[in-house]
């Protein structure tokens, strides 16, 4: 079960959105910027409320590098070895 304050953050955010399934990634999206991460609980909140398959809902919150699973720090340095930035 997500955390109180958790619950209610994503009852917001849902609502802001409409509780629509195709706005996924925006919701996740504020969902980090509100939390910091994307805890399981909250995924499987999100996946009830949205009428989703869970493996959806986290697919897609692992698929993209911007969405965490876990809790990070308050920065988070990323360095690139593309040949282009050199």
């Amino acid at each position: 079960m997500a955390a109180p304050a958790h619950t209610e953050i994503t009852k917001v955010i849902l609502e802001r959105n409409h509780t629509d399934p195709t706005r996924l990634v925006q919701i996740l999206r504020e969902l980090v910027e509100a939390i910091g991460y994307l805890p399981r609980p909250v995924l499987t909140l999100l996946s009830a409320e949205l009428k989703l398959p869970f493996a959806r809902v986290a697919g897609v919150a692992g698929f993209y590098h911007f969405f965490s699973l876990e809790e990070r720090g308050h920065y988070r340095v990323l360095w690139s070895d593309n040949i282009i930035e050199h």
